[in-house]
């Protein structure tokens, strides 16, 4: 399979690129034609659903003092965990393969070109843009980085391995789905989705009890890797409970002073904690202009100091 490259190239010095070898490869483009979009939209999976059980867990929280949501909010906490993990764990795995696999491959050519061949990496940083560099080459001889990638491309078992990655069946996401409840708070007349609102409103206050939850579990980080496990879990979901009792108090901060104020201003809508990813609730969402109007309300900002 190699002996192309013995004969055209083993009289003098030469160098590749192991860019310039993907760039020319059939099967490097065939595969990442075929990966690329594959990869991309589990990334986007992951990071909606990432993004929707976090809104999900605070809403339900904020919303403790009037409704009990936990054990909805603990089924979708279990299933995002689990298949999250079944995401991230295939993303990292399909990665890895494909670089090993094209680098064996890589190695095979290399191994299969007979004379002295050197790889030519690409300048990069101030390098990249200070021009030629001074002395000899290091990059000495003729580029056969065009022909490693036929002879990649001619690789049998290579292809055969591209073809078995392809067929991979990857991960999806199904979490627990349906139009929701609202939670009362002023009306019915259209919703708002209290995390966003809370997010809007009360962003420093709930930075503040997220950074402290996250200070006390790292803490209990090592604990939990010794033989006193069972107590520092102990610890950590007490910390946990704690953490969600507090933003429940900041929760009924929040829906008092906004059923305070929400009629004068016009607005007669109930709470949806159920983002739209997991299909939200009936009824016209107004969380942007509510957010606007609380705002500018002096009397709500003063209730949320």
């Amino acid at each position: 399979m190699f002996l192309f490259l013995t004969a055209a190239f083993a009289a003098e010095p030469a160098h590749y690129s192991a860019d310039s070898v993907a760039s020319a490869s059939m099967t490097f483009a065939r595969y990442a034609e075929a990966l690329g979009p594959k990869s991309d939209a589990l990334e986007d999976a992951m990071a909606v659903h990432a993004r929707s059980v976090k809104e999900a867990d605070l809403g339900a929280n904020l919303v403790k003092s009037r409704a009990d949501l936990s054990d909805w909010q603990a089924e979708l906490r279990g299933a995002y965990v689990r298949q999250g993990l079944e995401a991230s764990s295939f993303s990292s795995w399909i990665q890895d393969a494909s670089t090993d696999v094209f680098t064996q491959a890589l190695d095979q050519a290399v191994a299969g070109f007979d004379g002295e061949l050197t790889e030519c990496k690409a300048r990069s940083g101030i390098a990249a843009i200070t021009g030629p560099m001074s002395g000899p080459s290091s990059c000495p001889g003729q580029d056969v980085s065009a022909a490693l990638a036929k002879a990649m491309d001619d690789n049998a078992d290579l292809n055969a391995v591209v073809d078995q990655l392809l067929a991979e069946t990857w991960p999806t996401f199904d979490l627990p789905s349906g139009t929701q409840a609202t939670v009362p708070l002023a009306g019915d007349d259209g919703t708002i989705r209290i995390a966003k609102v809370a997010n809007a409103l009360m962003e420093i206050q709930l930075a503040a009890l997220e950074a402290e939850l996250e200070r006390d579990l790292g803490d209990l980080d090592r604990e939990l890797q010794g033989p006193d496990a069972a107590a520092a879990l102990a610890k950590a979901e007490e910390r946990r409970r704690t953490y969600e009792a507090q933003v429940a108090a900041e929760g009924e901060k929040l829906m008092g002073a906004l059923e305070a104020g929400l009629p004068k201003a016009g607005f007669d809508v109930s709470i949806c904690v159920n983002p739209p990813a997991y299909g939200g609730c009936e009824g016209a969402d107004k969380t942007d202009d509510v957010i606007a109007w609380a705002k500018t309300d002096k009397k709500v900002q003063k209730a949320l100091r």
